[in-house]
């Protein structure tokens, strides 16, 4: 019951994600501002960023399909803790309400990471509304990776095997660690801004650059869980069409684990890339470098499970390999930004931004799109038909380059992001980048709408 609440609530602030995106990016079609203003461009897309990343990227995989596929593998009818679930969800639909609600108000420019108020102006006005709903979004992602862990963890050892369950027990301790970190953060940020504690804010004794190293505390694990979910998620999709071998199940475990526990180690290196030092630069460089060699194992593991395949390419195989060939595009951009002789130079321009939108896609176009597919018998009794499903797979995975490709050569040539407005000469990267996003919204928008056209499964079928 809940896994299809928080899918429902998922779509709903998708489509709201969705909207304000493509707002943004008509306005970009142009070099100057045309229908926005530039508060309002600032606002819409702080509302883009966080919508996407604090309520639909990070809760999705463990609260639909960790509370679907994990009591499944497991012989259970539900996670070990129900009502953590129904906690869970009221914390993200409270969340959600306060970051919309705060929007209609008047919203805040202050990104979906703050980073805009580093001068530790976090009274500003809509930032406190924003910052409400962020911390009960970290408190519900807490919610669900205790709850995911403790299934796991209360099942016998000789039952967790499977490239799911590894990549479960990954999602669940970096997301518990990310959420406890966003949790402290966020805390800081409205007693400054409610309250008045000086904890960031410079003009009375407080320190702004706390809250971007602390910010790396989080961040690093956060994106290890997508990375985790989404492998998981692709792997055990492919396993179920391929015979399987039981060195399988060591590998996945060993490299899922590798992922997770760099993901934690990354934070003494992140935080101390801050400050610049050749030493942790190298340890940042290199743990990002273990990360990307152990996910791109990950990636060749599913390689091999796609040619061992005894069944024909169905649509949840097909968005399994679309990940497959976005995510490695990905490892490559994600590398060059984790270099030290480039993290600088890129880190604040359109090619940052671009990566975190593949990535985005990578996970959630295709990953849990696919993973989706695979359960929507499960979840609702209905059968999707298989023609839609493969062309909008087919379309999300072509529109995605098509979208973002533009965007890293802007990024390139030094185009900062979040600007509003650009030099001419970009205008024809730009507005190629607006046609292929419109394609990843054909194909996002057929995927959704032959989910929830799907025909009852009779009982004869």
């Amino acid at each position: 019951r809940w896994a299809g609440a928080h899918l429902a609530l998922a779509g709903l602030l998708a489509a709201l994600a969705l909207m304000a995106g493509a707002l943004l990016r008509l306005e970009l079609l142009t070099p100057g501002l045309d229908f926005i203003q530039a508060r309002n461009f600032g606002v819409l897309l702080s509302l883009h960023g966080t919508l996407l990343f604090y309520f639909l990227a990070l809760p999705l995989f463990p609260a639909v399909l960790g509370a679907l596929r994990v009591p499944a593998l497991l012989g259970r009818r539900s996670l070990l803790f129900p009502r953590l679930s129904a906690l869970a969800f009221g914390l993200l639909a409270a969340g959600a309400t306060c970051v919309v609600g705060g929007f209609v108000c008047g919203g805040t420019e202050a990104g979906w990471m703050f980073d805009t108020a580093l001068d530790g102006r976090f009274n500003l006005p809509g930032t406190a509304p924003a910052a409400c709903g962020v911390l009960l979004g970290a408190l519900a992602l807490v919610a669900l990776c205790v709850n995911l862990l403790a299934t796991i963890l209360a099942a016998p050892r000789g039952d967790r095997s499977g490239p799911f369950l590894s990549a479960m027990l990954g999602v669940g301790f970096t997301g518990l660690l990310a959420g406890a970190m966003l949790v402290s953060l966020l805390t800081a940020v409205l007693a400054g801004a409610l309250f008045g504690f000086t904890v960031f804010e410079a003009g009375q004794g407080g320190q702004p650059h706390l809250f971007p190293l602390l910010f790396r505390f989080f961040s690093s694990p956060a994106q290890n869980l997508l990375v985790l979910g989404a492998l998981g998620a692709v792997l055990d999709v492919l396993a179920r069409r391929a015979p399987a071998r039981p060195a399988d199940a060591r590998v996945h475990r060993v490299l899922f684990t590798v992922v997770a526990v760099a993901g934690a180690l990354a934070w003494d290196g992140a935080a101390a890339v801050s400050s610049l030092g050749p030493g942790a630069v190298f340890y940042h460089a290199l743990l990002n470098g273990i990360t990307c060699v152990a996910a791109g194992l990950l990636l060749a593991q599913g390689v091999a499970l796609l040619r061992r395949a005894e069944q024909p390419l169905d649509a949840p195989a097909l968005y399994a390999l679309g990940f497959l060939i976005t995510f490695a595009a990905t490892l490559g951009t994600g590398f060059a930004l984790a270099l030290p002789g480039t993290r600088i130079a890129l880190g604040r321009t359109l090619f940052a931004t671009a990566h975190l939108h593949t990535v985005m896609l990578a996970v959630l176009g295709l990953a849990f799109l696919g993973a989706l597919h695979a359960v929507w018998d499960t979840l609702t009794g209905r059968t999707y038909r298989e023609g839609p499903a493969r062309a909008a797979a087919l379309l999300i995975l072509v529109g995605t380059p098509l979208a973002f490709g533009p965007l890293f050569l802007c990024g390139r040539a030094g185009l900062p992001f979040r600007a509003n407005a650009y030099p001419a000469e970009f205008q024809l990267l730009h507005t190629l980048a607006g046609a292929g996003a419109t394609v990843l919204l054909a194909g996002l928008t057929l995927a959704v709408i032959n989910l929830l056209t799907a025909r009852r499964t009779t009982a004869a079928s």
